[in-house]
């Protein structure tokens, strides 16, 4: 990296016209010349920044956007978080907002039509969009009543709402745009200090392509006040690794970000992620509404600077960031799951893990199905005849029944159909561990059996509270675990006092050539695309899931250790996990282990 040069700093390669999106550049090319002499001539006031965390320590990314036009962007080595400094005033902005911004950068992605699109145009392509923005948001059961849009452009957005009976607003600062919204009823205003004012009250507000213009973060502080309780907010933003390197600067954005910075940023005014991905899409709660409990975001981190570096200088080979997921049931399928599996009326893992805390600490054998496993049958045996008890997971119930073993837990986790396969035997003498989102044809099975219901968490789903209470239940247990169900065994384990814990199965990668899963699995499992990573130079057949699961293995196992609820870990046969780490555990100081517990 270079934080100095005689000419423009750029860390990823020179931007190349024909490389980006297509832009007429004989068309903007005027007013790329006419933003250039208004900074050159202080007409466009520049003013330095500093950074959110307040640290000092910067490294310049580039010194022009993509354009040309002189814009430097340097990110923070202690936060990770990339801004422009020097930045144009906020009245230069307002001034380019209203003059060059739109020919430089709207309305490219739409061809020759798009520049020359009329407001009637961008408004029904808006409302396209709009369209799929709903869909998006039913995933995670969001149906405003309400919604605001902050940056609403012409209000195409808003009137997708609309036609769906949804009382909406706009918020513009464009008096173009805004006079157009405006003139097709949906009412939009220049600040949302107006709607304030009226005592607006959302279910949802929306800032979409607007946060990285921002000069200041004041309006993070001023949205909770036209937010309903249970309200969410939706941010977006052109994160980094979704954007090539050769478009991205623009002079227009003050900011750019990766998940893990705006999951800082905002955080340090009180939001909370419901969703975020990398591209960046993502939905919020805000959750610093009591005084007396400040909400706790995510504290700085300077881990994302490596990921970033090596992303904007394009390396052949790249550090594997942390890996985001979702979950692959939406929030209406598993609050569903929920209240059906409630009424059967199985008891907490409370009531068990009374009875366990009472007797000796013990071995667990959880068994996972990677493919590796049909290789230890005669050791997992054995070991359970020595006194260790196996947990297995639901799809591999088959896989004991074939094979003799009769496992103390079956675990069960998720919604999918095919985890009603591994109930086709029912050994006596067995203990149902059953998520309460597990797909509820398999609870109906096991009347008659031992249950035990334990959680996964719900996200923010405000009314779980009152389906237990209004279930009869006082005491819920929730439980991390993970994206899959053998790391739900893994923490079910612990809780339940077996501190020595032997992985079989969990191998998160595919032999080359050979089978995904091991023989006798219930169930087909869940499609996916592998491709080839390297650890310690060891190319690995694996996916992203499977990385995502290494990830939270070693979260997951670095928090037990500062609970001091596991004492060893084993993991067997060819696994990832093995690839990455000798099993060792590193001494963890008392302060750390004394504060968790």
């Amino acid at each position: 990296m270079r934080s100095e040069a005689s000419g423009p700093v750029i860390l990823a390669p020179a931007f190349h016209h024909k490389e980006c999106v297509k832009v007429n550049l004989d068309k903007i090319k005027p007013h790329i010349a006419s933003v250039v002499a208004k900074v050159e001539s202080g007409e466009y006031q520049m003013e330095p920044t500093v950074c959110l965390c307040g640290g000092a320590d910067d490294v310049t990314l580039t010194t022009v956007d993509r354009y040309m036009i002189p814009h430097t962007m340097v990110m923070c080595k202690d936060c990770g978080l990339i801004r422009a400094n020097p930045r144009m005033t906020a009245d230069a902005y307002y001034r380019f907002y209203n003059t060059e911004y739109r020919p430089l950068y709207d309305g490219h992605e739409w061809g020759e039509l798009g520049l020359e699109a009329s407001d009637e145009f961008r408004f029904m392509r808006q409302g396209k969009e709009g369209v799929s923005f709903k869909e998006f948001l039913d995933y995670f059961a969001v149906r405003p009543h309400t919604v605001v849009d902050i940056g609403s452009s012409f209000g195409g957005l808003l009137q997708a709402f609309r036609e769906r009976g949804a009382t909406v607003y706009g918020v513009e600062i464009d008096k173009g745009p805004r006079k157009f919204a405006n003139s097709v009823h949906i009412p939009t205003t220049m600040s949302i200090d107006d709607l304030i004012t009226l005592g607006v009250k959302a279910d949802l507000v929306v800032l979409s392509d607007v946060i990285e213009h921002l000069t200041d973060f004041s309006i993070l502080e001023k949205i909770p006040q036209i937010m309903n309780e249970h309200a969410h907010l939706y941010v977006d933003t052109p994160g980094l690794f979704r954007k090539d390197s050769f478009e991205l600067w623009q002079n227009a954005h003050v900011w750019q970000f990766v998940g893990g910075t705006l999951e800082y940023l905002m955080g340090k005014y009180g939001y909370e992620a419901v969703f975020l991905d990398e591209t960046i899409h993502s939905i919020w709660t805000y959750e610093n509404r009591d005084p007396a409990h400040p909400f706790q975001g995510p504290t700085k981190s300077n881990q994302w600077c490596q990921y970033i570096v090596e992303h904007l200088r394009n390396d052949p080979k790249r550090t594997m960031p942390p890996i985001r997921g979702v979950c692959k049931f939406t929030q209406d399928e598993r609050v569903s799951a929920v209240r059906a599996n409630l009424k059967q009326g199985y008891p907490d893992l409370s009531v068990l893990q009374d009875v366990r805390e009472k007797a000796a600490p013990g071995t667990a054998l959880i068994l996972g199905g990677g493919p590796s496993v049909d290789e230890h049958i005669e050791e997992i045996r054995q070991r359970q005849q020595d006194g260790a008890h196996v947990f297995c997971i639901d799809r591999m119930y088959p896989w004991c029944h074939a094979h003799g073993i009769v496992p103390d837990y079956v675990v069960a986790l998720d919604g999918c159909t095919d985890v009603v396969d591994g109930f086709a035997h029912l050994e006596p003498g067995v203990t149902y561990l059953m998520g309460t989102a597990v797909q509820p044809q398999a609870v109906e099975l096991l009347k008659g059996q031992t249950v035990y219901y334990y959680n996964a968490p719900m996200g923010k789903w405000s009314k779980i509270q009152n389906d237990w209470l209004g279930a009869g239940y006082t005491t819920v247990t929730v439980i991390s675990t993970g994206s899959t169900v053998v790391l739900g065994a893994y923490s079910l384990a612990q809780i339940l006092n077996y501190p020595d814990i032997h992985f079989y199965g969990f191998d998160l990668k595919v032999p080359e050539g050979g089978k995904d899963y091991a023989s006798a699995i219930g169930g087909v499992g869940v499609p996916r695309e592998y491709f080839h990573i390297e650890i310690n130079e060891k190319p690995i057949l694996t996916c992203l899931s499977f990385i995502s699961f290494a990830q939270q293995f070693f979260k997951m196992t670095e928090e037990a250790r500062k609970r001091q609820s596991i004492t060893a870990i084993t993991v067997h046969g060819d696994s990832m996990i093995n690839d990455m780490w000798d099993g060792k555990f590193v001494e963890i100081p008392e302060s750390d282990s004394a504060a968790v517990a």
